[in-house]
């Protein structure tokens, strides 16, 4: 991947959003355009950098699905990796229809949170294990 491929992490949790700063800044092939601690601000980011992948967990408070739905408005083509506590039929069903490329769980192992970062900025599909499991015991199908 190029050095050129840009990211921006929205969480409302300044922890969050240091591990993942400090997670993307060490994976060497990122570069960070910035972090985002509302919707407003998440928009922002969006609209003036033009990121290639937003990491973000809309289910953290402030946020909502309604904000990827205003992601894709905005960019279109932008890639979303959703990582959150959840893993609800309804929440991920939700955020597929919302246009969430990839999605894992915020206690997956950093290996697994490495891979849907690298695949999800490559145009691919990840999820986690749990995530998975999640949909095999829903029998959601992530094609519809």
């Amino acid at each position: 991947m190029p050095a050129s491929f840009s990211i921006a992490i929205a969480d409302s949790s300044p922890v969050f959003r240091m591990g993942m700063t400090s997670l993307v800044k060490n994976a060497g092939d990122f570069s960070l355009v910035g972090e985002a601690e509302t919707p407003h601000e998440l928009r922002d980011l969006v609209r003036n950098f033009s990121p290639d992948l937003v990491i973000f967990d809309f289910l953290s408070d402030g946020f909502s699905v309604d904000d990827l739905i205003e992601i894709r408005r905005v960019s279109p083509g932008i890639r979303i990796l959703a990582i959150t506590p959840q893993q609800s039929g309804s929440a991920l069903i939700n955020a597929l229809r919302a246009g969430v490329d990839s999605y894992v769980k915020k206690n997956c192992s950093l290996g697994e949170v490495m891979e849907a970062i690298q695949e999800t900025a490559i145009g691919g599909r990840f999820f986690c294990g749990q995530i998975l499991e999640a949909i095999r015991q829903e029998s959601i199908n992530v094609e519809d």
